[in-house]
């Protein structure tokens, strides 16, 4: 019988994790509120309609991050789980966009709440992104202390790929 290794970020055991996850779920939820705020009338649009190159721009970025989002989970194939997870059978997806940053899928979710952001340009709104980049940057670093431990290759993997979420960047 095959060992299986068989490790989570979202730990029940850690108290980190489970903020973490807490804080990632209620900042995908920000958009949701800002969405029904101008549908009640609560949050004014007059901004937004006043400023349509603004919007204009927002908007692509937000389908361009839930389309490249969703490219990125396709590379994945049957890697992908909602949960992080290291299997003896596993292997290192590093095609595609996986060539360019470890996390594409979360760098996806950030252009995508970035042009949410554009879209609504409120100071509370830009805070939830700020908040957002860096709860996916532990997220990253969460994930990635798991798969060095888990997978040997990952180590290789991450000197060939240097960045996590911004080419070139970070």
């Amino acid at each position: 019988m095959q060992e299986h290794y068989e490790n989570t970020v979202t730990d029940a055991n850690s108290r980190f994790d489970q903020v973490l996850v807490l804080f990632l779920g209620l900042f995908t939820l920000a958009p949701v509120v800002m969405i029904l705020l101008t549908t009640l009338g609560v949050m004014s649009v007059q901004s937004w309609a006043q400023n349509w190159p603004a919007a204009l721009l927002g908007t692509l970025l937000t389908l361009l991050g839930l389309l490249s989002g969703y490219y990125c989970r396709r590379a994945l194939g049957a890697s992908w789980t909602p949960a992080v997870k290291v299997e003896n059978d596993h292997h290192i997806v590093d095609t595609g966009p996986y060539n360019m940053v470890r996390h594409p899928i979360y760098t996806t979710m950030l252009i995508m709440f970035l042009g949410i952001t554009i879209v609504f340009p409120t100071w509370w709104t830009w805070i939830v992104y700020i908040l957002l980049v860096v709860s996916y940057g532990l997220k990253a670093d969460a994930e990635e202390k798991l798969l060095v431990e888990g997978i040997a290759e990952y180590s290789t993997y991450m000197q060939r790929v240097r960045y996590r979420l911004i080419p070139g960047l970070w």
